[in-house]
């Protein structure tokens, strides 16, 4: 019997550290430090510091940047540019269109605020909603987009701020994608998403005893962005970064010198927790949600000064997926609670037939596909329509 059980021991050790070397050497270093494994980031995590300068090297480099830094929306679009992918080009005032609009209106204008759902990404003009928006509607409208990828709610309320409101719109639509409320919660792009190629600040609103507070405002220079990451935990800026967290950046646990530990802990935490981890990011006490309905609450109360304004509801391909194995949204409630207090437009349910009858990739390839573009389209249509 002594002998079986030190054979299985032994069996186990030379186990244990087989996978231990497979992982490694299966693994990558990136250029900060920062050990992946198969899509999955080990702790302790390293500031991006390294690859937030390579980005910003290859910035300078180029003869026209799709996107620009901005002292008060950390970046938005360049005026008359078109994307690397050949698939969007931006006219004068840096909003996606083939058309140019003047300050002083002629035509009724219907103006949009949100992320790369708003903006249309990843198909071209003639596929997108605003192409298809603006031929149901007609001559009589003018359809204009101010979705900037990677946006939150705080940078499309800014932008509106900024920018769209001086063009007077007569509907303002402000894009729901459930996300952006997390994306309200960073200042560092790179700090929120390790994978982003976006190298920019980002303004931030927080909470003070109920109220909002705009903060990181106007962000700092470009230019200083690899060095505030690098001496980040003594920067000011990191105690209104949500997602940096000082204890993950050093090893708390012996247990994580080993990859193969390290790797049970991540699918422990991002695989098997997924949607427990998910569900509470968006409970309605949580601070993502309250800070997200307090700055809709505030876009809708003072857009809605000059111009009828409605939310859409921009659902994503895992928020379909869910309803296709009768599941609830993760933020289920919040939406709820948006269609209680606001005008929401909804047309998820159009997707989950689509969806069911075909595929989900009728209506997804990574953003909205020609036929879920042109579903929205109709739905925004239909509510104009019948107001």
């Amino acid at each position: 019997m002594r002998k079986e059980l030190f054979l299985f021991a032994f069996t186990m050790i030379i186990c244990f550290f087989i996978l231990e070397a497979s992982i490694r050497v299966l693994g990558e270093y990136d250029l900060d430090g920062q050990f992946n494994f198969r899509g999955y980031q080990f702790k302790p995590y390293q500031l991006p510091y390294n690859s937030l300068l390579k980005i910003q090297n290859d910035y300078y480099s180029l003869e026209k940047p799709f996107y620009i830094p901005d002292k008060y929306l950390g970046y938005t679009l360049n005026n008359d540019t078109t994307h690397p992918n050949g698939l969007y080009t931006t006219n004068s005032i840096g909003i996606r269109s083939n058309k140019e609009f003047d300050l002083e209106k002629y035509k009724k204008r219907i103006a949009f605020f949100g992320d790369s759902y708003i903006f249309a990404a990843d198909v071209p003009y003639n596929e997108s909603w605003i192409y298809f928006l603006e031929n149901s509607l007609g001559d009589e409208w003018e359809v204009m987009t101010f979705g900037v990828g990677g946006y939150g709610i705080d940078q499309a309320y800014l932008r509106w701020k900024l920018q769209g409101q001086n063009y007077d719109p007569d509907i303002i639509v402000i894009g729901f994608q459930a996300e952006n409320c997390r994306r309200n919660l960073y200042t560092i792009r790179k700090i929120y998403d390790r994978k982003s190629e976006l190298p920019f600040f980002k303004p931030r609103f927080i909470l003070d005893n109920g109220n909002l507070k705009l903060v990181n405002y106007p962000v700092p220079e470009f230019s200083e962005l690899p060095n505030i990451v690098k001496n980040f935990e003594s920067n000011e800026l990191s105690k209104y970064e949500y997602f940096y967290k000082k204890e993950d950046y050093i090893i708390k646990n012996l247990l994580h010198y080993s990859k193969l530990l390290s790797l049970v802990f991540v699918f422990k935490d991002d695989y098997l927790g997924y949607e427990k981890k998910h569900r509470g990011y968006y409970k309605e006490e949580s601070e993502e949600m309250k800070l997200c309905y307090e700055l809709i609450n505030k876009f809708v109360k003072e857009a809605s000064e000059k111009s009828k304004v409605f939310l859409i509801h921009i659902p994503k391909q895992e928020d379909i997926a869910l309803k296709l194995e009768n599941k609830t949204y993760f933020y289920e409630n919040f939406l709820n609670t948006l269609k209680k207090d606001f005008v929401v437009i909804d047309f998820a349910d159009e997707f989950i037939n689509l969806a069911k009858n075909e595929s989900i990739d009728k209506v997804y390839k990574g953003h909205y596909t020609k036929e879920g573009n042109k579903i929205l389209s109709e739905r925004v249509q239909g509510k104009i329509k019948n107001e």
